[in-house]
């Protein structure tokens, strides 16, 4: 049998398996597929001396993942943040890589290594962190949209990166700096040709196909105009990934993407299990558990000077201290390009085995626990917050906010809005409209710059879980104080603060699973709206309407 054909079908069979069992534990699938990965390494490396053939499904794998990823960039995201987004982006890779070189040469790895393994580390995976803030609900939070943003802009600057990498293995010796300048500025003159012939033909050709109705035409199509793209940058010296993500570019820019990158999903989903798994299985278990002590060190390292940068950064930008902690944390581990920048240079010659199985160690270790540090960075943040501020010489305004609003006696008011993202602002819309005075608090500095003139609500910028702001905007006289963040822990927080303030206001707040309902009601709040739940109520109320029930009739259903 072709050990190809074998390889494959264990890999596919075994991330079966996996996925199931990382399912099973509540686990990210992305986290079995790796770790299958890791536990039959020596397996597939048994049946078989080369894997090149599975290499090159992973990398299939990875210019997919790629491709969606430049389908879904949206240069309004970056816009609407331009500067603290361009600058900020640039600024981490550049002073994080500077960091970390410093940091991994402590280690007593080269010198060369130590700059591939910084500049790969800087990347941080832009399919795993939209995905797991899509799951939790969070992509379209002022967080989420800044870090999917960050995201895109890393991606934008590996490119270069990795022009750079492979044009110093095709002119290494000698006198490089002349020939390597002129490739990349090919390259880049390449890469613009491509893109911009590829807005005028694709968008036609894939509207054509598009009238036809024919769905396997628009797969076949898409992933052919991908393939198209790859083998064009071959022949001209340009990688593939690069490739990949220009094509993803002349995507976005039509009105058919969504349909697109839809089409390509279930082809996207095998191939990439494909990456995952080899991702894993690239590094010998046994070098793994030789190494494990150092490789958690030094990855917690990096990862904690890649927050740090980034916080600071964000604080400088004048972002709230939980809002910069947040997206500090969504992009502090590897991704997908530190894998594509890894693999060129080892293939290349500039990374030893060495310097590649540790970059691919640390890679795999922040992949695997990105999901749980996004899951819990609110958790995190204020535990950090209150253990920092026991320590002496910690400064305040690591955590302060900006300068807190004048509130005048005319513009006091009963109620208190804590959270403006789609709920609290629709609620405060609503409000204004009815000339209804109101306090709103969010961490959003947007909010604040933008509504600082309102005569109606007053606009405070800080957390809702604090006793402070809480007092400012007069909760010991407020009547309703309405929560409308998602977070468990922040509304018990929130609650608990505002009955110790004043016993007798009455708390709205919203709950996303029936278990949360208990912990709220046992904190002090006398109202709890269960989204999903009100939704599922109005859906039946429409249906039953629609099959003729009267306002008794469906009064007693939907009550029983």
């Amino acid at each position: 049998m072709n050990p190809a054909i074998l390889y494959i079908t264990i890999i596919l069979s075994l991330a079966v398996i996996g996925g199931f069992i990382a399912s099973k534990f509540n686990q990210y699938i992305t986290v079995g597929y790796i770790l299958i990965g890791l536990t039959i390494g020596s397996i597939i490396t048994s049946i078989t001396h080369s894997q090149n053939e599975i290499q090159s499904l992973a990398y299939i794998g990875v210019a997919l993942l790629v491709f969606s990823s430049g389908a879904d960039f949206s240069i309004d995201k970056i816009r609407s943040y331009k500067n603290d987004i361009i600058k900020g982006s640039i600024i981490q890779v550049f002073i994080g890589s500077i960091l970390s070189i410093l940091i991994i040469s402590i280690f007593h790895i080269a010198l060369e290594d130590a700059i591939i393994i910084a500049i790969a580390l800087s990347m941080s995976s832009t399919i795993i962190v939209t995905k797991v803030l899509k799951d939790l609900e969070r992509n379209y939070s002022m967080e989420g949209e800044i870090t999917t943003a960050w995201l895109m802009l890393q991606d934008i600057l590996a490119i270069p990166v990795i022009i750079f990498i492979t044009n110093l293995t095709i002119h290494g010796g000698g006198s490089i700096a002349i020939p390597i300048i002129i490739a990349i500025l090919k390259s880049i003159i390449v890469l613009i040709v491509i893109y911009y012939l590829g807005l005028i033909f694709i968008p036609y050709i894939l509207d054509k196909i598009a009238k036809t109705e024919i769905r396997e035409l628009m797969l076949l199509a898409s992933v052919s105009i991908l393939f198209i793209i790859i083998l064009i940058s071959h022949f001209v010296g340009i990688s593939s990934i690069i490739a990949a993500f220009i094509a993803g570019l002349i995507i976005s820019k039509g009105i058919l993407k969504h349909q697109v990158t839809y089409e390509i999903k279930p082809l996207k989903d095998i191939f990439s299990v494909f990456f995952f798994v080899l991702i894993g299985s690239l590094i010998p278990i046994i070098f793994l558990i030789e190494n494990i002590i150092y490789i958690v060190i030094l990855a917690v390292i990096i990862s904690f000077i890649k927050y740090i940068v980034t916080f600071t950064i964000l604080r400088t930008e004048k972002y709230h201290s939980l809002v910069s902690s947040i997206i500090s944390s969504n992009l502090y581990g590897a991704g997908e390009f530190s894998f594509v920048i890894g693999t060129i240079a080892y293939s290349s010659g500039l990374l030893s085995l060495y310097g590649y199985h540790i970059l691919l160690s640390i890679t795999i270790l922040t992949m695997i626990t990105t999901p749980y540090i996004i899951k819990n960075n609110i958790e995190l943040y204020h535990k950090s917050k209150n253990f920092l501020k026991k320590l002496p010489y910690i400064p305040d305004h690591i955590f302060s906010s900006t300068p807190l609003p004048n509130i005048t006696e005319d513009k006091k008011a009963d109620i208190i809005i804590a959270g403006y993202g789609r709920v609290g602002k629709t609620i405060v819309d609503i409000l204004k409209q009815n000339k209804i005075k109101c306090y709103v608090i969010d961490f959003n500095k947007n909010i604040l710059e933008s509504n600082k003139n309102d005569k109606i609500v007053n606009f405070i910028y800080g957390d809702a879980d604090s006793m402070d702001i809480l007092k400012l905007a007069n909760i010991e006289n407020a009547k309703i104080l309405i929560i409308t963040t998602p977070s468990i822990e922040v509304n018990y927080k929130i609650t608990q603060i505002a009955k110790q303030l004043n016993s007798k206001v009455k708390i709205i707040a919203r709950s996303h699973l029936e278990k949360h309902k208990d912990i709220l009601k046992e904190s002090g709040v006398e109202y709890i709206i269960e989204a999903e739940k009100e939704t599922a109520l109005t859906i039946t109320e429409l249906l039953l309407q629609h099959i003729g029930k009267s306002r008794r009739e469906i009064n007693m259903i939907l009550n029983k």
